[in-house]
């Protein structure tokens, strides 16, 4: 047998795409950090770097004849994707002034009240079924990013630009998962991918004309952390999360993603000089029994 067949069966094993998205996701935050940009305008360089990245494959991604294995994708078919990836640039868009307006941890802890929303919808709309200690799981997640971000030592006030805009955000989060489940149900990994990513950035495009954001001029360095961002977040994390969702339900793989912060601020340690406290520590653990709850909750049909 190949060694190379027993790897290509791991990697495409999709929790194991799954924990490599939470990973490459992770280093976002660090990325926007160090950009000297504003965040929209570094997530637009994401976007138009990994679409130019992908365009090199165009005639893979999307065969043109049969003898391809191609197929000729409908309107209904690809509005899927272009929706997801509409919702994804609003909710990059929301976020990002979001984190102007209010501290850090106010504005992350309300965007990452979406796994609630992708539940309530899945199972109240799309009728999936999950036992009744998933919700047991959700608690211990949100429970868990409260202690990871801090809240209990800030002051979680209400500014609609700032937590107003967090809060709308995490709607638009919400529904790039459900759409992009949806997608994968009849496209490939790539194709979805390809489409959302480049509607995401005509999306962003159209934010920065409409405020007048600067989109050159910047270092050198904030150039290349814009092409590594593409590659690692971009690329590699949002590839590996697409895929999972064409195997795991988005009401499984939403709250997953509540890890990346943990993850976020282990890479802070060596990478940005940042200690890890224990409350982040003890937060960390409460989500990480929490997913596996989730995990362990979903009813098989």
């Amino acid at each position: 047998m190949s060694t190379q067949q027993p790897l290509k069966r791991f990697l495409s094993n999709p929790y194991v795409t799954l924990s490599l998205g939470i990973l490459f996701l992770s280093f976002s935050p660090l990325f926007t950090h160090w950009a000297d940009a504003p965040g929209v305008v570094t997530s637009f360089y994401r976007m138009v770097i990994a679409v130019m990245v992908l365009s090199l494959f165009y005639r893979k991604i999307f065969p043109q004849d049969d003898s391809e294995g191609g197929s000729k994708l409908t309107w209904h078919q690809i509005m899927i994707p272009v929706l997801a990836g509409a919702f994804s640039g609003v909710d990059h868009a929301l976020w990002g002034t979001a984190l102007k307006e209010t501290s850090v941890a106010n504005a992350t802890l309300l965007n990452y009240i979406s796994p609630l929303w992708v539940s309530l919808i899945a199972i109240f709309v799309l009728k999936e079924r999950y036992k009744a200690y998933y919700w047991v799981g959700m608690a211990l997640v949100l429970a868990g990013s409260v202690f990871v971000l801090n809240i209990i030592d800030t002051t979680l006030s209400f500014n609609f630009r700032g937590e107003g805009f967090a809060v709308i955000s995490s709607f638009f989060y919400a529904g790039y998962f459900l759409l992009t489940q949806k997608g994968r149900t009849f496209l490939t990994t790539l194709q979805q991918l390809y489409i959302s990513l480049f509607a995401c950035g005509v999306t962003l495009g159209l934010i920065i004309l409409i405020f007048q954001l600067p989109v050159i001029g910047f270092s050198r360095t904030t150039y290349v952390i814009f092409l590594l961002s593409a590659l690692f977040s971009q690329l590699l994390g949002y590839f590996s999360l697409t895929h999972s969702l064409g195997k795991i339900p988005a009401s499984i793989v939403s709250p997953s993603l509540s890890l990346q912060p943990v993850i976020t601020a282990l890479l802070a340690i060596p990478f940005a000089n940042q200690a890890l406290a224990g409350h982040q520590i003890f937060g960390g653990l409460l989500m990480l029994a929490g997913i596996i709850t989730i995990n362990k909750s979903e009813i098989k049909t």
